[in-house]
Parts: C-alpha cells; sequence; structure tokens
C-alpha cells in the first residue's frame, strides 16, 4: 500500500470518527418550548421524558386522555422544577384539530420553538382488495398521518419564524422499502418524505424561511 493510499485511508478515518461524535449541545434545549405529537406512548411517550429531562417546556397531544397525563406526570418528576408540562387529547381525524393544538399550545406557553410530528392512526396490516373496507382505511391513514402532519405544520409556521425554530418529522423506513400488507401506511410515510419534508428543506423555500425541517426515520 502506497503512502498516498495510507494517508488517503487515515484522512478518512479520522472525518467518519468526526461524523460519530456527539456534538449535540443541551443547552440548546433549554427552557425552549417543544409540541409533540403522538405524545401518549411509544417513541412519543420517551421523547417527551428525553425534552424533560434537558429543561425544555412540552405540550404533548394523542387521544387517550389518561395516557397523556400520565407522561405529563413523569415529566414533572424527571424535568425541571420550574418547567411547564402541558397536555391536550385530540383525535388528528378531525380536521380541526391542527389549529387547535397550535392555539393551545401557544396560549399555554406563549411561544412554538420545536414542532416534532410523531403521531399515527392504528393501522390494521392486510391484503390490498380493492375493497371499500381498504379504501376508507386509506382515506383515514392519509388524514392522520400526512394531512393532519402538512396541517400542524402550516398553522405553526408564523409561531416558527419568529423563533427561528424547528419542524421534527418522524418518518419510517416503509416510506422506501415497504412490504405487502401496509400499503397505506408505506404511502403516507412515502409522501412526507418526498413533499412536507422536501418543500421545508428545500432550497428555494430555506431562502424564505428560518425554519429548519428535518427527517427522523425509525
Amino acid at each position: 500500500m502506497g503512502l498516498k493510499v495510507i494517508v488517503a485511508v487515515i484522512i478518512l478515518g479520522i472525518f467518519i470518527a468526526y461524523q460519530l461524535v456527539d456534538q449535540f449541545d443541551p443547552d440548546t434545549v433549554k427552557g425552549k418550548n417543544v409540541i409533540i405529537t403522538g405524545g401518549s406512548t411509544g417513541i412519543g411517550e420517551h421523547m417527551a421524558y428525553h425534552y424533560a429531562r434537558l429543561g425544555a417546556n412540552i405540550v404533548i397531544t394523542a387521544r387517550r386522555e389518561h395516557r397523556l397525563q400520565q407522561v405529563i406526570e413523569k415529566c414533572k418528576e424527571i424535568g425541571k422544577e420550574n418547567g411547564r408540562y402541558y397536555f391536550i387529547s385530540l383525535d388528528m381525524i378531525d380536521q380541526q384539530a391542527p389549529s387547535e393544538l397550535i392555539k393551545y399550545a401557544v396560549n399555554v406557553l406563549g411561544r412554538i420553538d420545536y414542532v416534532v410530528l410523531n403521531h399515527v392512526i392504528e393501522y390494521h396490516y392486510g391484503d390490498w382488495l380493492g375493497s371499500q373496507e381498504n379504501l376508507t382505511a386509506l382515506e383515514r391513514t392519509f388524514t392522520v398521518n400526512f394531512d393532519a402532519y402538512v396541517s400542524i405544520a402550516s398553522h405553526a409556521m408564523s409561531h416558527l419564524e419568529l423563533s427561528k425554530g424547528s419542524i421534527i418529522v418522524m418518518s419510517s423506513i416503509a416510506g422506501r422499502l415497504p412490504w405487502p400488507g401496509m400499503i397505506p401506511y408505506a404511502a403516507t410515510k412515502h409522501a412526507l418524505q418526498v413533499s412536507l419534508f422536501k418543500s421545508c428543506s428545500s432550497s428555494t423555500l430555506s431562502q424564505k424561511s428560518s425554519i429548519a425541517c428535518t427527517l427522523k426515520r425509525h
């Protein structure tokens, strides 16, 4: 192996190691106001705990009020003493829910810094037969998993412009590599990746907007 090749390998190794170093500064989240959808369980629940530990103020939403209450109580236990933690029970199948969420968050927090779009409708996987049941499931899945994401982001945009805030979109590898039996779910996740996220992060829009948009796959 020649000297140039050895040097190139070393430089590449240093670059990769640098990229793997956690450069996250917890102080960037402390005192920030965060909205998390789908915050009653799973990824959304644990993101709420993580933000609480970092000192953020939180509004979570989902359908089940009792679960939201439990999550908020734990946030109060693990969060900062002066932290503010709220919940609002909403069903994203309701087209008024996105605007209600933003209005509530602004009312209790006063400012929005981060919007984490994480909720999904419960979907029962099965074969696509072109039946009315399939079509109804497709419509409901798009309403919750896609339309509500766009609506929440749109209602939050003017507030995020003021705070130079961020939108975090939780997607799925299914949006890239769908498997049989999950057509509606995979279609909504793909739509998020190629429309909402791409639109938010495109160079054309980013020149006009100070809002950052991040896509996370699970």
